[in-house]
C-alpha cells in the first residue's frame, strides 16, 4: 500500500497558514484595542449622585501629556452640596489635579504620588474612580 507524502505535507502547510492567520488576527486586534483605548481616553468625564442628605457633582478631564507617549493630566472638579430637613446649605468646591501613566496591559491609568488610578471602559464610554463611575460627554 503507498503512503501518500503529498496529501500529508500539503495538509501541514494548511495548518500552518491558518495557524498564523490566526495568531496574526489576535495581534492584530489586541494592538487595535490598545490603541482605541488610548485615544478614547482624552475627553470629559462627569457623574452625579443624590441622597436624602446631599447632592455631589464630578466632572474629571483627561488631557494627555505633551511629547510623552502613556503620560495623561487629570483634573476633578467636585461640588458637594448638604442639605437636612430641607434647608440647602452653600456648595462646597473642590479642584483636584493629579497625572497617571497609561498600563497598556491593564488599561488602567495608573495615578502617580498615591493618586487614585482610573480604570477605562472604552466599549462602555465610561471610567471609574474608585467606586464611582463616569460618563463620557466630551
Amino acid at each position: 500500500m503507498p503512503h501518500n507524502h503529498s496529501k500529508i505535507k500539503l495538509n501541514m502547510k494548511h495548518y500552518l497558514l491558518i495557524a498564523l492567520a490566526f495568531l496574526f488576527a489576535n495581534c492584530t486586534r489586541s494592538k487595535s484595542t490598545t490603541n482605541t483605548t488610548r485615544y478614547f481616553i482624552p475627553g470629559v468625564y462627569t457623574t452625579w449622585e443624590e441622597s436624602k442628605f446631599c447632592s455631589t457633582w464630578d466632572t474629571v478631564k483627561i488631557v494627555k501629556a505633551p511629547h510623552q507617549r502613556n503620560t495623561y493630566f487629570i483634573t476633578r472638579h467636585s461640588e458637594f452640596q448638604r442639605n437636612l430637613n430641607e434647608i440647602y446649605f452653600p456648595v462646597e468646591r473642590e479642584v483636584i489635579t493629579w497625572s497617571a501613566i497609561y498600563d497598556e496591559s491593564s488599561h488602567f491609568l495608573n495615578g502617580i504620588k498615591n493618586y487614585p488610578d482610573i480604570q477605562i471602559y472604552p466599549e462602555q464610554n465610561a471610567l471609574r474612580i474608585t467606586n464611582t463611575v463616569y460618563t463620557r460627554i466630551e
